[in-house]
């Protein structure tokens, strides 16, 4: 639906099959309850002066999210992608891991080289997390630098008035909070894996 350049107030009927779809914009602080609590005695007054306009059973006013009839409809096929989206998840982190394993496996003669001529094992470690933090933190920067870009090539290729003008299409703060940390805590512990195993070099 297009927007238009002159809105003319709704005649409203009588016919019971015609609906209406109202929206409201709730201020800051304002709960979904406490504005059902506020609208619930003007609509029953409203349904006792006109009573053709409402249902004939007892009902109730309840304030809903402008998302919550999508999440409603889309609520399976949003767990199947956030499950997939796990699995996905999981995926990298186990291929980085075997990776990270791998090479510290290989590096564990360094290490043990290391220690046996002179060098502490917080120096080791030290060097380790050094090495562990940058490729974590280039890992994790690119990761967000993707999401921001891809984001926005997504939404420009969304058909228009696919949505309301209202909605915010953004990244999601706690989700990338929550990526950001699992991929630093990975290459953190698995670059970490050679200082590990110096209590036992071979």
């Amino acid at each position: 639906m297009e927007d238009g350049d002159v809105y003319l107030p709704l005649k409203v009927t009588h016919d019971p099959v015609r609906a209406f779809y109202v929206g409201i914009r709730l201020k800051p602080g304002i709960t979904h309850e406490m504005a059902s609590s506020e609208l619930e005695p003007m609509i029953q007054q409203f349904a006792k002066e006109t009573p053709i306009h409402f249902p004939t059973d007892r009902f109730h006013l309840r304030v809903i999210g402008l998302n919550d009839n999508f999440i409603r409809d889309l609520g399976g096929t949003l767990y199947l992608l956030f499950t997939a989206v796990a699995l996905l998840l999981a995926i990298g982190c186990a291929n980085v891991s075997i990776l990270l394993l791998a090479r510290g496996t290989a590096r564990q003669h360094e290490m043990a080289v290391r220690t046996a001529i002179g060098a502490s094992r917080s120096r080791v470690i030290r060097q380790l997390l050094t090495e562990s933090l940058v490729l974590s933190f280039t890992g994790a920067g690119l990761g967000v630098l993707c999401a921001y870009r891809t984001l926005a090539v997504i939404v420009n290729l969304l058909p228009k008035y696919s949505f309301p003008h209202e909605a915010s299409i953004q990244i999601n703060l706690p989700v990338l909070v929550f990526s950001v940390t699992v991929a630093l805590l990975t290459g953190i512990l698995f670059g970490l894996w050679p200082a590990l195993q110096l209590r036992n070099p071979k």
